[in-house]
């Protein structure tokens, strides 16, 4: 059982369906046990994610180099969950220039906190079998980890862990 309130559960999934709904008030988030929520900047072409993990609040974000998320993604944040709140953005891997595999990347991460897999920021993604990847688990109508480098492939470049407030 992930959810100690249901009540959470549903605001949560009415919210990421309607965002004109308050955000999420901050009593509820310290009842979530585990929630993924992709997101999706429309305007700029762009996927990441968000995890409320234990009652904390986690981005991850393929392409994502800077201090802090792009406008989009920011405001996506805060109408989830409010200003004010405490984010964590993981150091996770980014992907290659002009790869665009933000979407794969995205749902790599959601993967890895849904099938508890290593965190993240552990994870060395296969960029190159990524989109079969997707088509596989599709066609098998079931969820698998992502592929992995192996240790002697070359080293993948991560953004580094920060907190930010809403």
């Amino acid at each position: 059982k992930l959810w100690r309130d249901p009540m959470a559960l549903a605001g949560m999934l009415l919210h990421a369906q309607q965002l004109h709904y308050p955000p999420i008030p901050s009593a509820s988030l310290a009842s979530i046990d585990l929630f993924v929520q992709p997101l999706a900047d429309v305007d700029a072409g762009h996927y990441a994610c968000t995890v409320v993990k234990r009652g904390r609040v986690y981005f991850c974000d393929s392409l994502c180099p800077s201090s802090k998320p792009d406008k989009g993604m920011m405001d996506q944040l805060k109408s989830i969950y409010g200003v004010g709140v405490e984010v964590t953005m993981l150091s996770v891997q980014q992907q290659s220039p002009l790869s665009k595999l933000c979407g794969a990347f995205c749902l790599a991460f959601c993967t890895e906190f849904c099938l508890g897999g290593v965190q993240p920021s552990q994870a060395r993604f296969r960029e190159s079998d990524m989109r079969q990847h997707i088509i596989s688990c599709i066609e098998e109508k079931r969820a698998r980890q992502f592929p992995r480098l192996s240790a002697s492939e070359a080293k993948p470049v991560y953004n580094p862990r920060r907190k930010i407030t809403l």
